[in-house]
């Protein structure tokens, strides 16, 4: 029975001639009717605030995924987009609990099917989460614009060295502590003892505070694979000397450097056993680029 055929029949009973036992029974009636459009009436109210609610919530959402990049630099806009993210993430979540609090009011009162809106409460965490890989995948491209102009690195060498660092930030602290640094270089297949990572770390880290953050890695992580180019670079050039061998011969270098260069390396490099005047190069460059 709908609201309007419940408000006739409390009418056609309050104008009924009947006994006092009848009346009483009558008026306990015309309580539960009435009492029955109430809660039909605030269901009706709930069902109604919930679909304002989910309706400002996706236009909201709309706006932000159709909001235009702000003006400025490439850094300005990333610190003016880290503060939409914020404010996403903050007033997003605000509304999605009002709106799964009304919900289950909703789904107490045992309503299925809320006929006052094509929104539900998963149809709006999915358009949410929608949104947050909208928000996040422009951060990423604005750090990448970044980072590519700040280091001279393509975007996907980038990205590696961003994921390798996210890998062992584990508390997402932002910075890695000398154990995880540790960590991380054992992955890369390094050897490093607590000592020398502490080490490098103190030779990386420009604020001083023990620890390695991001922009710290990526440019510890530039200056590795610039140095680990080099050395392969280095050792290449050797064995084209050597016509493939793992060693060079000073009467070698000596037709093809300058005097003080030959000098150097034959002060400096390691010989190759058993042959005093062989370079052995490779565990030169080795012990140069460790």
């Amino acid at each position: 029975m709908n609201r309007e055929d419940m408000l006739l029949l409390c009418d056609y009973l309050e104008g009924q001639d009947l006994t006092s036992d009848e009346m009483k029974k009558l008026r306990d009636k015309i309580v539960l009717i009435k009492a029955q459009i109430e809660c039909q009436d605030k269901i009706q109210n709930m069902c109604k605030e919930f679909a304002e609610k989910a309706e400002a919530f996706h236009t909201w959402m709309e706006d932000y995924k159709n909001q235009e990049a702000a003006e400025g630099t490439p850094e300005q806009q990333l610190e003016a987009l880290k503060k939409v993210s914020e404010t996403i993430n903050t007033e997003g979540n605000k509304k999605k609990d009002e709106l799964v609090s009304l919900d289950n009011q909703i789904n107490e009162a045992g309503v299925k099917e809320n006929s006052e809106t094509v929104h539900t409460v998963a149809s709006l965490n999915v358009e949410y989460d929608g949104l947050l890989d909208i928000i996040k995948s422009r951060l990423a491209l604005l750090e990448q614009q970044i980072n590519s102009a700040k280091y001279s690195l393509p975007p996907d060498q980038i990205k590696e060295f961003i994921e390798l660092f996210n890998q062992f930030d584990k508390d997402g602290a932002g910075c890695l502590n000398w154990y995880q640094f540790k960590a991380c270089l054992s992955a890369l297949g390094e050897d490093v003892s607590d000592e020398n990572v502490k080490k490098i770390i103190r030779e990386v880290d420009k604020d001083g505070n023990e620890t390695i953050d991001r922009d710290e890695f990526i440019e510890y992580m530039t200056k590795k694979l610039s140095d680990s180019d080099s050395k392969e670079d280095i050792i290449a050039a050797f064995k084209d000397i050597a016509d493939g061998r793992d060693f060079v011969t000073l009467s070698e270098l000596n037709s093809l450097l300058p005097p003080d260069q030959v000098k150097y390396i034959e002060q400096n490099a390691p010989r190759k056993e058993g042959q005093p005047d062989a370079i052995d190069f490779a565990k030169w460059m080795e012990t140069a680029f460790a």
